[in-house]
């Protein structure tokens, strides 16, 4: 799993009387508390993060948002960035006010109440419910790992593989969080357990959201039993040094404060600007999606083809010269004529299509301003129709249309255009991390005092720093592009037994527990031999690379209503794995041993932005979903890992010499 614990973390040996505990498999009894805090946290987040692309992309008639994967990816990638990006302020505010113990806690009872709010109804609490998490997650994950650090010394042989026990728990509750979570809020099986209740089965996903709080509220009630086994490990603040450092401490979460505060404001402001429609009309007509159905060989039970597809779907699955055929035919279905295709290693046979008529609406008008264009937003289904302007402006709209209009003024008269969206947001947000990336890196590299060695170790983080960004942009398409794939285009059955797309995103934690004591071995076999740290972070992008172009392969065989074997999306998350395991267990650890002493605590704020950056990037490019054909799309993942991980290949010698002539 994509996480930042490290035997690097945290200061060393604060709690002396944890040098003689034992209690925990030969470790301190704090490691447990530790241990089943960060599980179930881990479990409230990864159950989360499983469901929460799919909620977004879900009709509203499926319980979900109604969005599309163009607005669901800036919203995911928004809220896994800013996961990340808020441990930096999240760990000072702990190093200089509250302590990480109390940190921990603060952090999991806003990830609960984030939970919550997602388990409710409604835009305004799934919104806040991400937020919220965002916050928790801040406080609670650079302080959780920095406390396990505090119950060893330096010294003690005990503290790698005390984070080795700790990194277990992370994937334990990995693997666990998408099967429960996921089975609550996709499984056909729950959602007739729901109906036979009495409740309404759309619901489900709410209580997949809910089962992630159920998950936080018992790592906060062990965390409180057991605390005291923390003993002073993170239990106070950094000691202020004097009058000053008082001061400039709340100097700077004063200036912190009314950062946050300025941009509310700013983006309350921009709102403002949102266009109101003069006059705004709505127009409607229908469009035609179809379906293919046949019959195999060895069956004799309709073959169903997945959901009804649009033409384009149709086009790439059948060719357009049948499509043509389609839709000049007459009456409302049909035989394919002059087509061999196979699903399940069965050919089907006397194929046939049938004609579905889906309402479509289309809003226009002018601005308020006469001077401004024509906004026109074509081609809406009911559901997205509902989504923009309220349940009921689209009950008056369906009342017209039911009474024989075919257009009209829009009830409500209330319908803006611009202001703050997912497209705006995402764009200044880009902004932001730019200009952070170019202040933090500009005057590290451009500062004076630096040695010669110093300075050639700044380069060299710079540059781990962007094939680590580029890594975690690639690999954590699992939450995003990969999600979306396992539900749309990917059989969901093995050996009859259907499940939840979502369980995908097990088998990553469920491959680290199986390969990292493979990995540990090979290390320690290869001693000297083992590759350099800028040589594991290239073979780790070229597996991640090598992901994506074998599933660019699949994808070749699926479009439409044709779903290619599981085996493709398991082969996928394998590559992954082998190079998370490559680059990421030395991820941090290259950063801390590389920087220079009066900057080694902003090292691992540099490691949590390159995950922020990389989690951004990967939302964003799961935008791209539906306008590009999904084999162009993998390809182009693939390509941009592969030229990095070349890059890195390349660079390899030169720094390795770099760093020689600098010591």
């Amino acid at each position: 799993m994509n996480d930042t614990s490290s035997p690097s973390a945290g200061s060393a040996g604060s709690n002396d009387a944890a040098l003689d505990d034992t209690s925990f498999f030969g470790h301190p009894r704090g490691l447990r508390t530790l241990f089943f805090t960060e599980m179930w946290e881990r479990f409230s987040y990864y159950g989360m993060r499983a469901i929460l692309v799919l909620f977004m992309t879900a009709s509203l008639s499926q319980g979900g948002l109604g969005f599309t994967p163009s607005k669901a990816g800036p919203i995911y990638a928004l809220y896994t960035s800013m996961v990340f990006l808020s441990t930096v302020p999240g760990g000072w505010i702990a190093d200089n006010f509250l302590g990480a113990q109390r940190a921990v806690f603060s952090g999991g009872i806003l990830i609960m109440i984030g939970h919550v709010l997602l388990a409710m109804h409604g835009l305004p609490f799934f919104y806040s419910g991400l937020a919220f998490v965002v916050l928790g997650t801040g406080l609670l994950k650079p302080c959780i790992s920095s406390i396990v650090g505090e119950l060893y010394s330096k010294e003690d042989a005990r503290r790698d593989a005390g984070f080795s026990i700790f990194y277990m728990g992370i994937n334990i509750g990995a693997f666990t969080a998408p099967l429960v979570c996921g089975y609550l809020a996709e499984s056909t099986h729950f959602s007739a357990v729901l109906e036979g209740w009495g409740m309404d089965p759309k619901n489900s996903w709410h209580w997949g959201f809910a089962a992630a709080a159920v998950g936080m509220f018992f790592g906060l009630v062990q965390y409180s039993l057991t605390s005291k086994n923390l003993g002073d490990a993170g239990r106070h603040p950094a000691p202020i040094r004097d009058e000053d450092d008082r001061r400039a401490r709340k100097r700077t979460l004063s200036i912190g404060i009314a950062g946050v505060a300025a941009i509310l404001a700013a983006a309350f402001a921009y709102q403002q600007t949102a266009t109101p429609l003069k006059s705004p009309r709505w127009e409607y007509s229908t469009g035609t999606v179809y379906r293919l159905v046949g019959v195999s060989p060895d069956k004799e039970f309709p073959y169903a083809g997945g959901e009804p597809v649009e033409a384009r779907d149709i086009r790439i699955s059948i060719g357009a010269d049948v499509l043509a055929a389609i839709q000049f035919g007459e009456g409302a279905s049909g035989v394919v004529e002059d087509l061999d295709i196979s699903a399940g290693g069965s050919t089907i046979r006397s194929i046939r299509w049938e004609s579905e008529s889906v309402p479509r609406y289309a809003i226009f008008g002018a601005g308020s301003d006469g001077d401004d264009p024509t906004v026109y937003v074509a081609d809406i289904a009911f559901d997205g129709f509902q989504k923009e302007v309220g349940a009921e402006t689209a009950a008056a709209v369906q009342a017209s249309i039911d009474a024989g209009a075919r257009s009209g003024p829009l009830p409500g008269g209330d319908f803006k255009v611009g202001g703050l969206n997912e497209k705006v947001i995402t764009g200044a947000y880009t902004v932001l991390m730019l200009v952070i990336i170019l202040a933090l890196f500009g005057k590290l590299l451009l500062g004076g005092g630096w040695t010669k060695s110093e300075r050639a170790r700044l380069v060299t983080i710079f540059v781990l720093f962007l094939g680590a960004s580029v890594f975690w942009g690639v690999f954590e398409q699992a939450g995003s592009t990969l999600t979306l794939f396992a539900e749309r285009n990917t059989q969901l059955s093995v050996f009859g037994y259907e499940f939840p797309a979502s369980w995908f995103q097990s088998v990553n934690a469920l491959a680290i527990v199986a390969l990292a004591p493979v990995f540990a071995w090979m290390w320690v076999r290869l001693g000297s031999k083992a590759p350099s740290d800028p040589a594991k972070f290239a073979v780790g992008l070229f597996f991640a690379g090598l992901g994506f172009l074998v599933l660019a392969g699949g994808a070749m065989g699926s479009g439409g209503w044709l779903r290619v074997s599981p085996l493709w999306l398991f082969s996928v998350y394998l590559l992954h794995t082998i190079g998370e395991l490559f680059l990421s267990p030395v991820g941090l650890s290259s950063m801390t041993k590389l920087a220079p002493a009066r900057v080694a605590s902003l090292m691992m704020g540099v490691w949590f932005l390159a995950a922020s950056v990389g989690n951004f990037v990967s939302g964003t490019v799961s935008g791209f979903y539906e306008d590009l054909a999904l084999p162009a799309l993998f390809s182009y993942i693939a390509l941009g890992a592969g030229v990095m991980a070349f890059v890195m290949f390349l660079l390899v010698g030169p720094i390795k010499r770099m760093l020689a002539q600098s010591e």
